[in-house]
């Protein structure tokens, strides 16, 4: 199930801001993205990672939402695509 990314609202300038980073969850049985949550920054984005394969194995997928780039990591192995810092 696919959850839209968080939506930030800055009251005093009344503009609303995306979290840049979502993260996903690799489905084992037919490889599709499952979204878990929104990081602020990649570094943020990978402890959430580290975070949630404590309960749920598997490789994850962190995608830039102002680039598109996309870094999958797999908690148990190294990353396997070029992270993306912005």
């Amino acid at each position: 199930m696919y959850a839209p990314p968080l939506v930030i609202r800055v009251p005093e300038k009344g503009v609303s801001l995306i979290a840049p980073f979502d993260i996903f969850r690799v489905n084992a049985e037919d490889g599709a993205l499952l979204w878990c949550a929104t990081a602020e920054t990649l570094e943020s984005a990978k402890q959430r990672v580290q975070d949630l394969s404590a309960t749920h194995g598997g490789q994850f997928v962190i995608v830039s939402l102002k680039t598109g780039r996309r870094l999958t990591i797999d908690p148990t192995n190294a990353q396997h695509d070029n992270p993306d810092s912005a």
